[in-house]
């Protein structure tokens, strides 16, 4: 939008359709393999109604205007997410039938409709990264006022170093210690074995589900899903039937092997009303084969 504003402003109309062609050569370019995976695997309807409409359908129920507010102060108050805002505003002010006005004036105007548009979901914290490109006219404003305070260069870069640090030394911290957690991890050595586990344990033909909206377990096992709901939970709740047909696909057909994810966050991820029914069916027909390697798996009784 802020481009688009730009270029009208300007009357650059030529110079904006070269802006839309590529904007969307580059969707295509993207969409394309996507498309073709999802038509000839025959899972396009699946993926469009779980995904698409799926989390549309999460994002827009946010329960009217008090909740929608709520959500909008939780994603502005958020990783210094107020600061864009207020850069483009002041610039807007200062910058008033200047140059530049239209620049930052459609800048502000795409801030606040995308922490809008993010206040009408659950307004979880890992959509804010989407703000993250807002963030840059907000530090090249902030650099610009650094490089004009010091005239010296060796001062000047000296200050501009040290800025950029504190900017990103909590990102950094961050990093670092996320980067170790991956160094130290072995899920991907449990997940192998886990999987390697089923498949020993089942025949080709037999199919298992994992519960909760984690998919792990499947890419490491040759053994196919029981439900065409192979996450539940999110916006699958939002979707009319759903949660009937889940449960009915895995009454009926049985499958060989359960999986409870047992990691992190995994007992959060199990929902009464989708999983309930399952877990009756655990205890009366179902025996448990391991508890390790980061799942609970559960094989049918022959």
């Amino acid at each position: 939008m802020v481009i688009f504003i730009e270029e009208i402003s300007k009357r650059r109309f030529t110079r904006l359709c070269k802006y839309l062609s590529g904007f969307c050569l580059g969707i295509i370019i993207i969409f394309i393999p996507i498309f073709l995976y999802l038509k000839l695997n025959g899972i396009m309807d699946a993926f469009l109604n779980q995904v698409i409409f799926g989390g549309a359908a999460k994002g827009f129920s946010a329960g009217g205007l008090k909740e929608t507010v709520k959500n909008f102060y939780a994603v502005i108050n958020r990783n210094g997410s107020l600061i864009p805002l207020f850069t483009g505003l002041f610039l807007m002010i200062t910058k008033f039938k200047q140059s530049g006005f239209y620049y930052y004036s459609g800048y502000t105007l795409s801030y606040f409709l995308m922490v809008l548009f993010l206040s009408f979901s659950s307004g979880d914290a890992h959509y804010n990264m989407v703000l993250v490109p807002f963030f840059v006219p907000a530090l090249v404003f902030l650099v610009d006022i650094l490089d004009s305070a010091f005239p010296v260069m060796k001062a000047k870069n000296a200050i501009l170093v040290l800025f950029f640090c504190l900017v990103f030394s909590e990102g950094l911290a961050k990093y670092i210690f996320d980067f170790s957690k991956i160094i130290r991890d072995n899920s991907g050595s449990q997940l192998i074995k886990a999987g390697k586990m089923i498949d020993e344990n089942t025949k080709p033909t037999d199919k298992i589900i994992s519960l909760g909206f984690n998919g792990y377990i499947y890419p490491f096992t040759q053994r196919d899903i029981a439900s065409k709901y192979c996450y539940q939970g999110s916006g699958l709740t939002y979707m009319p039937g759903a949660k009937d047909e889940f449960i009915s696909d895995i009454l009926t057909s049985k499958p060989a092997i359960i999986a409870l994810f047992t990691g992190e966050y995994g007992i959060s991820q199990i929902i009464d009303d989708w999983h309930e029914p399952i877990f009756k069916m655990i205890d009366s027909e179902y025996r448990l084969l391991s508890d390790e390697n980061g799942f609970s798996l559960f094989i049918r009784n022959e």
